[in-house]
C-alpha cells in the first residue's frame, strides 16, 4: 500500500509546507476543508493554501516526488533529457509529466531510476522556462 500524503502551498506566506492533517468538519470555515500543517498548530483554509498529493513515486535520489514538481528526466524513448512539471491528469486518473509541447506520461513509470525533482512550480516557475 502507497502512503498517502499531502503539501500545501501557503499563498499568503509564499511557502512549502508539510501536511499534518486534512478536516472535512462542517464547523471549520463553512465547511471547507482545512489544513493543519507540520510547521504551525493552527488549521488554515483551503482557500489560503494549494493542496498537492504525493504520487507514490521517489526520484533517483530518494526524495518524494508531489504534484507540483518539476522534474528532469532521461529517456531512450525522448531522444535524451526533458523538463516537466508533475500535474494530475483527469482523464487518465493518473500523474503526468507535462511540458509545453507534449505530455510524457508513460516516460514517469518506466523510467523512475532517470527522475530528478529539481524544483516545484511555486519556488521555481524559471526552471519550466528553461525546459519547454
Amino acid at each position: 500500500m502507497r502512503d498517502i500524503k499531502f503539501r500545501v502551498w501557503d499563498t499568503e506566506n509564499k511557502e512549502m509546507l508539510g501536511v499534518q492533517e486534512l478536516d472535512f468538519e462542517d464547523t471549520f470555515y463553512g465547511g471547507r476543508l482545512s489544513i493543519r500543517t507540520d510547521q504551525y498548530n493552527d488549521y488554515f483554509d483551503i482557500e489560503d493554501m494549494i493542496l498537492m498529493q504525493y504520487t507514490g513515486l521517489k526520484d533517483k535520489n530518494g526524495k518524494e516526488i508531489y504534484e507540483g514538481d518539476i522534474i528532469k528526466i532521461y529517456a531512450e524513448g525522448l531522444g535524451g533529457e526533458a523538463i516537466g512539471k508533475i500535474v494530475y491528469d483527469e482523464y487518465d486518473l493518473a500523474f503526468v509529466l507535462r511540458n509545453e509541447a507534449e505530455e510524457l506520461s508513460e516516460c514517469l513509470w518506466y523510467a523512475d531510476q532517470q527522475i530528478e525533482v529539481i524544483g516545484n512550480i511555486y519556488d521555481n516557475p524559471e526552471l519550466l522556462e528553461k525546459g519547454e
